[in-house]
């Protein structure tokens, strides 16, 4: 008997576990959703599933269209959200008072008071502001960092310019796997997709949007390591 009421207490606590393991799970998912970047990150995933036979065929200029597109796209939002969040916008959304408010602000990097611009009535100075966010989103020198953490964040930073750039020089390879073009564009969509949302608001001064792009950053890296250095050939000299 003592036994049996043993094994139902087991199986009732796994129950429990199960229950709010579920419970956190679907909170992550509903919370990310309900933010611009997390949907776009979700839209990502989903295209990238039910469109993986086509985009594992993707030709280098359908990878550059799309990216292109996609660019002109987001900077075309920067326009319109400088066009219509202007002194004269009546908020109809608590979002869109938060968004217009740090706008006219001229708010870029969140508490850091030599970032504000200055005269945001004027459209232009609006719309600079927004590209100051998207810019200083990858930076890894701003104002209110000490220059140790700058030249931490340059050895990480520095390479990953350059591994970018290397990698959509490889796109244009025809010599190149369909699979690891799709992977370059679908992780530069990725980073596009979060720096998307920084440049609609703000940038956070401790950049905690850019944690997640850290992993996205490493590996677009590693990938440029190996599109561009011969390490089989490396390998076998050194035998």
């Amino acid at each position: 008997m003592g036994s049996v009421v043993f094994n139902l207490v087991i199986v009732a606590v796994i129950a429990v576990i199960a229950v709010i393991a579920v419970i956190a799970v679907v909170a992550v998912v509903v919370a990310g959703l309900t933010r611009p970047h997390g949907l776009a990150i979700f839209g990502i995933g989903i295209s990238a599933i039910l469109w993986r036979e086509q985009l594992g065929t993707i030709s280098s200029k359908a990878s550059f269209a799309i990216f292109v597109v996609l660019v002109l796209g987001l900077f075309s939002s920067y326009f319109l959200e400088a066009f219509i969040f202007g002194p004269n916008y009546n908020p109809l959304t608590a979002e869109d008072a938060m968004l217009q408010d740090d706008l006219l602000k001229g708010m870029v990097l969140e508490a850091v008071y030599s970032t504000y611009h200055t005269e945001t009535e004027q459209f232009w100075i609006r719309l600079i502001t927004i590209f100051d966010r998207f810019i200083t989103f990858f930076s890894f020198f701003p104002p209110h960092w000490s220059s140790k953490h700058i030249l931490l964040s340059s050895v990480f930073f520095l390479p990953w310019y350059t591994a970018f750039l290397g990698c959509w020089i490889m796109v244009g390879s025809k010599g190149l796997d369909s699979k690891i073009r799709c992977l370059i564009l679908f992780s530069s969509i990725w980073i596009l997709a979060i720096a998307a949302y920084v440049g609609w608001a703000h940038v956070t001064y401790e950049h905690r949007y850019r944690l997640p792009l850290v992993p996205i950053f490493a590996f677009q890296i590693i990938l440029a390591v190996y599109l561009w250095v011969p390490v089989d050939k490396l390998l076998g000299r050194s035998k």
